[in-house]
């Protein structure tokens, strides 16, 4: 790993490496700015990062504490490839966990319609329906389609983080079976007379070698496209998030807007002088007085 890639991070006592997130517009952000709403007076929660390497590929493992309540902090952990990458999702790991444990105190905030893991939550389910619904009071067309995008990105993102784990697992164990195999063919190639009971397996052993090789490596192929599949979503995650509060923000000049208009209106009100009443009309000579007189 090269550290003249990552200026912003800072190497830990214990060799851990730290960094806030908050050089690039990202989950990091998000999460910062919805714990000081929420009341978080603190600094930015430091993401500890550790480099390994597993299965010849890079390993990054990260966490992040959440210390919104001191008497009960909570940590999120996310297993990566790149250290940047990782703490994007562990921020947004930790996000959704905000999001669901305090769901009632973002009913006002701008996160009130992330998605979160159980999605049947009738609250949820309820803010999701208000905004969609286009009889409704609180219909809004253009929070209701980010919010579907948001949520359907989410459990796509969830599903290719699964199918991600499996061929992890799998290319693990196709990569332990291919080492016997080559520990195999090599005591076949030595000359070495293998005991009888093993003689059948190391036989078979030697025909399967270069089937499991390509399986093997077919299946690493399937394993980097899915880790590609998952970087393209986490950065349309992070798009998005930049086109809701690009949206907070007009909502919010609008509402300034009309407000400045309300007061203008009402200081107009005050200025016109009311109306003179109309002056009365003559009275008609009565019919009958006219008679008599002739």
């Amino acid at each position: 790993m090269n550290m003249n890639n990552y200026p912003h991070v800072t190497i830990a006592a214990d060799g851990s490496l730290c960094s806030t997130g908050l050089h690039r517009p990202g989950f990091p952000r998000v999460l910062y700015d919805a714990l000081r709403q929420l009341g978080y007076e603190g600094d930015a929660p430091v993401y500890r990062g550790r480099m390994s390497m597993a299965h010849g590929q890079d390993k990054c493992e990260v966490n992040v504490v959440i210390p919104l309540n001191p008497m009960e902090p909570w940590m999120a952990t996310v297993i990566g490839v790149e250290l940047d990458e990782t703490v994007e999702q562990t921020a947004q790991v930790a996000l959704t966990s905000l999001c669901e444990t305090r769901l009632a105190d973002t009913a006002a905030m701008p996160i009130a319609l992330f998605p979160i893991r159980n999605q049947e939550d009738p609250v949820w389910k309820q803010r999701l329906e208000a905004v969609s619904d286009p009889e409704g009071p609180h219909f809004h067309a253009g929070m209701a389609a980010l919010a579907g995008y948001a949520q359907h990105l989410f459990n796509l993102q969830a599903s290719t983080g699964r199918t991600v784990m499996r061929q992890h697992l799998h290319s693990s164990s196709l990569e332990q079976h291919v080492e016997e195999l080559r520990r195999a063919n090599a005591l076949l190639r030595s000359g070495a007379p293998p005991p009888s009971d093993q003689d059948r397996e190391l036989q078979v052993a030697y025909r399967r070698l270069s089937e499991a090789e390509h399986g093997w490596h077919y299946c690493r192929q399937q394993l980097d496209a899915a880790r590609e599949m998952l970087d393209d979503r986490t950065h349309a995650i992070i798009h998005l998030e930049h086109h809701v509060e690009q949206q907070d923000l007009d909502l919010e000049q609008r509402a300034a807007t009309i407000a400045d208009l309300e007061q203008q209106l009402q200081a107009l009100q005050l200025q016109v002088p009311p109306a003179p009443a109309a002056p009365a009309a003559p009275a008609e000579p009565d019919a009958e007085s006219d008679v008599d007189e002739e």
